[in-house]
């Protein structure tokens, strides 16, 4: 199964769905956020919509600072998966939206619990 989650340097074909959930770490700015991925070009970009409620400086300091680095994780079939990237950008109009570097690495985090 390992084999299906990870790639290396010429990327990974992420196990993922439009529309899927995310948590969002952003490890510059003390910032933890839900967010749902609403578009992807594979081997190149992930895009997700950003919440509301994201406090404008949050915004202003991704946009000012180029090196971000971002944690998501989230699930799919019944995997708990995750893997750090690269914000690219924020857009804030139309709507307000983060984008990320494709992933070279998703990897396969255990449960925690009963299940």
């Amino acid at each position: 199964m390992d084999d299906f989650f990870t790639g290396k340097s010429c990327g990974v074909r992420m196990a993922i769905d439009i529309g899927t959930e995310l948590t969002c770490t952003v490890e510059t700015i003390p910032a933890y956020f839900k967010s749902e991925l609403i578009g992807l070009s594979q081997d190149e970009y992930l895009i997700l919509k950003l919440p509301h409620i994201v406090d404008p400086q949050f915004i202003a300091n991704c946009e000012k600072d180029e090196n971000k680095k971002i944690n998501v994780t989230y699930s799919f079939a019944g995997a708990n998966l995750s893997f750090r990237s690269d914000i690219i950008g924020v857009i804030t109009s139309p709507i307000k939206v983060m984008v990320l570097k494709h992933p070279t690495e998703v990897s396969e985090t255990k449960k925690t619990g009963a299940g």
